[in-house]
């Protein structure tokens, strides 16, 4: 429709052939709710974009709808972005919450650009489920804090104009941990030897800190043995001794923040989540002998299958 350069809003009636869909008349005001709206007739409420003082603001962190599919591109189903301000926002301990109207706790924002097309077509058709999904841009100078940020709580929020905050949701980020950590697909996992060394290697790209605990049967005292994490894959791994043979293990990392704001906390992983099933948390991953060496293998050694740190 066309309009002034300098117009604000947009009265507007709709008719149901000679009357009125609605008796009163409507009217849409540009820096409020932008320059598009849907409609079901004889419905007052406005399906998107929802009038002012209408629908409650979507504050709610403890559900994740937008997907960061790749280092470049955040994905989110939001109504029209003109007027609108979009941050990627990250609290490195945790803790987020809203108070009131507003974000609390300590953070970090990274601004989010609005893609006027959307995804490209070659994400379309990787994720189709996100097809009508609106696409934002992480700017290629912010990329650098991208891996920090991955290791606390994240969340976008969408602002108006004047800084008010509309709406907030937790953020799904299996699709950029793969771009980011792409080479962890070609790195050892689980537990290999060499000779009868052991390492022991997890993928946790956004664990804080990972440690290995070893005990001597099941109900013993553990000792805890600090795990290294490589940069460039997010695996976390550590060398043992010959020593650890036939000890039993317990990897935990200090993660998991949760979404709705609590505090990290510990976690035992053993193997994919399903592998939780299996019978005992503690299983004896260092018992080898020689019909696990792996044929050609230099010496290394492989655990058997229901052994395996693998990845979650």
């Amino acid at each position: 429709m066309p309009l002034t350069d300098d117009a604000t809003g947009l009265s507007y009636i709709v008719h149901r052939g000679d009357d009125k869909d609605l008796p009163t008349d409507q009217r849409l005001d540009f820096d409020a709710v932008g320059r598009e709206v849907w409609l079901l007739a004889g419905d007052p409420q406005r399906l998107l974009p929802p009038a002012p003082g209408g629908a409650r603001r979507d504050l709610d962190l403890t559900v994740q709808r937008a997907h960061w599919i790749d280092r470049s591109t955040v994905a989110w189903a939001t109504g029209p972005t003109d007027g609108r301000r979009y941050d990627l926002v990250w609290a490195p301990a945790g803790g987020l919450r809203v108070d009131g109207d507003d974000l609390v706790g300590d953070h970090r924002s990274i601004p989010l650009t609005a893609r006027r097309n959307g995804l490209t077509e070659t994400q379309r058709a990787a994720l189709p489920h996100l097809w009508a999904h609106r696409a934002f841009t992480v700017d290629a100078r912010d990329r650098a804090t991208l891996a920090a940020a991955l290791r606390g709580q994240v969340v976008v929020t969408e602002r108006d104009h004047e800084g008010n905050l509309l709406a907030v949701t937790g953020v799904q980020t299996p699709g950029v941990l793969d771009d980011l950590y792409a080479a962890a697909t070609k790195a050892p996992l689980g537990v290999t030897f060499a000779g009868r060394r052991p390492t022991l290697s997890v993928w946790a790209p956004t664990a804080r800190t990972v440690a290995l605990e070893l005990f001597d049967t099941p109900t013993a005292e553990p000792q805890t043995v600090a795990m290294r994490r490589d940069d460039r894959t997010g695996v976390w791994s550590v060398r043992g001794e010959s020593s650890w043979r036939g000890r039993y293990r317990n990897a935990g990392q200090r993660s998991g923040l949760q979404a709705g704001g609590g505090g990290p906390r510990w976690e035992g992983r053993q193997g994919p989540s399903s592998a939780l099933t299996w019978p005992g948390l503690l299983l004896d991953v260092l018992r080898h002998d020689a019909r696990w060496r792996a044929a050609g293998g230099a010496g290394e050694v492989r655990a058997r299958p229901e052994s395996l740190l693998a990845r979650w």
